[in-house]
């Protein structure tokens, strides 16, 4: 540790999967089964250290999770705060994997890192200043040519996950993408090293969030979202580089999505409004590639 458009068909088949109770995950493809794992280990982990520290889950993005060839490096984007204390985890569903976590300011400065050679390496710091920062994730080795790996985001004054919430958001989120992979084979994770595949965010009443400088290939690409069950309205914008609104879902849907064509040129960002509720509840996004 160191300090410092969907074919409507397809549609209505998934909306229909989404709504379905679940309790466990079964068939799943091997990329679902990997991803939901390496999901599952960020939340156990960060939960861990909600117990025996001082932190709690980070307001807004506070998991995400993606696939990464060894020798690769993956950004997170985010505004931090110099009022609070940050504890960020990253790890990888295969002991053998070695992980490396650096943050880096606006100018690319390092200002923490752990490169022990581990497979869960954590920093908590605070920042000089409240900005803009990068998170990044480095895989120097590894047995294996891909690796799985995810992390958790957490901060003072943070919210609480009761972990039966996050096991149904998980389950019926892994249960669509699934539905997903098997039915349309020419749909598959985004796996590409300037995007995550799938972010967590932890979502409290009248807040909106928003994702910045998203970036992807030039593909086709859709964002599904799996919210906690006291989240009865989500809806979903993307903007591009102009702040030019080129894709949102309609309003009043419980499980919003996207269908957009994305150019490697360009930068985005995500907004994610909710209607308000009392409590923090819990919301996963899905990114996937035609």
């Amino acid at each position: 540790m160191k300090t410092m458009p969907l074919a409507a068909g397809f549609l209505v088949f998934l909306l229909a999967l989404l709504l379905l109770p679940c309790t466990s995950v079964r068939a799943q493809t091997n990329d679902s089964k990997q991803f939901h794992q390496a999901i599952d280990q960020a939340f156990e982990k960060g939960n861990l250290m909600v117990a025996i520290s001082t932190v709690e889950w980070r307001p807004g993005l506070s998991m995400a999770a993606t696939k990464i060839a060894t020798g690769k490096t993956i950004t997170l984007e985010l505004a931090l705060s110099r009022h609070e204390n940050y504890s960020f985890i990253a790890t990888s569903i295969s002991e053998n994997t070695d992980i490396d976590l650096y943050l880096r300011d606006s100018l690319g400065n390092v200002l923490v890192s752990d490169k022990e050679p581990d497979n869960t390496p954590i920093i908590e710091f605070q920042v000089p200043k409240t900005g803009n920062y990068r998170l990044q994730l480095h895989v120097p080795a590894s047995d294996k040519a891909v690796n799985y790996v995810s992390l958790s985001l957490l901060q003072s004054d943070g919210h609480s996950t009761l972990e039966a919430e996050y096991r149904d958001v998980s389950d019926r989120f892994f249960s669509a993408a699934t539905a997903v992979e098997n039915s349309h084979p020419d749909i598959s994770w985004s796996s590409s090293n300037q995007q995550w595949s799938i972010l967590g965010y932890s979502l409290v009443s009248e807040q909106g969030l928003t994702l910045n400088n998203l970036r992807f290939n030039t593909s086709r690409y859709y964002l599904a979202a799996t919210a906690s069950p006291k989240f009865e309205h989500l809806a979903l914008y993307l903007a591009n580089s102009k702040q030019q609104i080129i894709d949102y879902s309609p309003k009043g849907s419980s499980f919003p999505l996207l269908d957009f064509n994305a150019s490697d040129k360009e930068r985005y960002d995500l907004r994610i409004s909710t209607r308000a509720y009392h409590s923090p509840g819990f919301v996963f996004v899905g990114i996937f590639e035609h």
